[in-house]
């Protein structure tokens, strides 16, 4: 998770900068790159130590850092239902037998209501976290970090 965490560390700073202010959880659209991000989201999805969520999930060895398997399970799900054409997990890394993660690319889809509801999702997440929401600013990905 080498480059998975300066990924994290990276997007982390992103989403801090884009904030407004101390304890503000609202983004400034204005401040977030959501070109870097796609950049860094396509770079996670394209690493071998990637998989698609559900097959990487399903493996009962596998675990999520600091996470709930269940909980990302049931996020998978939720996307793949708004219409994400692909969901991944990404910084996969080997700690003895088992293979963990503690991130999430979702791909976001072409259709602006399904776009709107996988945003909503990703938004909650956030809200969940005490972070603000993003916008639809015609981004290909949704990171999503578990620790």
């Amino acid at each position: 998770m080498k480059h998975g965490s300066l990924c994290a560390a990276t997007l982390t700073a992103m989403v801090f900068l884009a904030c407004s202010g101390p304890g503000d959880t609202s983004f400034d659209d204005d401040l977030v790159d959501y070109d870097e991000i796609d950049q860094i989201a396509q770079e996670d999805v394209d690493a071998p130590e990637s998989a698609e969520a559900r097959g990487w999930l399903a493996v009962p060895s596998n675990a999520i850092f600091e996470g709930s398997k269940d909980e990302v399970s049931a996020l998978t799900e939720a996307f793949y239902s708004a219409g994400c054409p692909r969901v991944y997990i990404t910084g996969i890394e080997r700690m003895g037998g088992t293979q963990v993660s503690a991130s999430m690319v979702a791909e976001l889809p072409s259709d602006p209501s399904a776009r709107s509801a996988a945003l909503e999702i990703a938004n909650e997440f956030y809200r969940e976290q005490g972070e603000g929401d993003l916008g639809d600013r015609g981004q290909r990905y949704l990171m999503l970090l578990f620790d």
